[in-house]
């Protein structure tokens, strides 16, 4: 597999759109995997989720439980839509290059340079989702959303990271099963109304959760035992910035 990789170098120096396949983890699903029964005990009694702002320790074992919670204290700072335009005006070559998918609503304009040349969405529907997973991009998103504090300090952080820019009246659409099951969701700007559904697999001994990313908020989730969707909060007119990020 690396005498491969080797020989497909030139192919990708020559035809650079390629580069999305190549950083891929898998380019095919295997129709023979099924998931293996879970023992859904992290699930079975989760009724609400823990807020563990104030408790670093705490909340670094806690993760080792595999259960819902959120913090409110690991995002110094609201990353707004304005912080973005900045961070692609800067960094706008490494963003494109690490860019593997970007969609959106409007068909009319679809880029990270068609976005960001705005002073800001007009419509209430707007959406977009930007998938970005090469190093070099990885590290100037990290820079406005750096790794929270209750990721212990021996795991390794995903280099896929998702980016969803809502609307206030953009519909649901539910998060991504990330390279890693234990998920991270950082609301940098507006409220998200993220609802926790259990998965298939433990669909008969656990029950939905939902919590309301306010500004600053940091969910932590394990993807084995919920389902997430994420939902337009009906009371804020304010634009969502949403940043997902996974570790194992």
């Amino acid at each position: 597999m690396r005498s491969l990789r080797v020989w497909t170098l030139p192919v990708l120096r020559n035809y650079e759109f390629l580069s999305d396949w190549h950083e891929e983890e898998c380019l095919m699903k295997n129709p023979f995997y099924y998931e293996l029964p879970l023992d859904c005990w992290p699930c079975e009694d989760v009724r609400t989720l823990v807020d563990l702002s104030g408790y670093a320790n705490y909340s670094n074992y806690y993760v080792l439980t595999e259960q819902p919670f959120i913090v409110r204290d690991s995002l110094q700072n609201i990353v707004t839509f304005r912080d973005l335009k900045i961070l692609y005006k800067d960094y706008n070559i490494a963003l494109d290059r690490g860019t593997a998918k970007f969609s959106c609503s409007e068909k009319d304009f679809c880029s990270p340079k068609d976005v960001f040349a705005k002073s800001s969405p007009s419509k209430h529907t707007f959406q977009v989702m930007w998938k970005i997973n090469r190093v070099a991009a990885a590290h100037v998103v990290r820079k406005i959303f750096p790794r929270p504090y209750f990721i212990p300090n021996n795991s390794e952080v995903a280099l896929e990271r998702f980016l969803y820019l809502s609307g206030s009246e953009a519909p649901q659409y539910f998060l991504p099963l990330t390279e890693f099951a234990n998920v991270y969701v950082v609301q940098g700007q507006g409220y998200r109304l993220i609802v926790l559904d259990p998965s298939v697999s433990c669909t008969s001994n656990c029950s939905t959760v939902s919590v309301l990313l306010r500004p600053r908020d940091v969910l932590y989730y394990n993807w084995q035992f919920w389902r997430p969707r994420s939902r337009p909060a009906n009371f804020s007119q304010e634009m969502s910035v949403t940043f997902v990020g996974s570790f194992y």
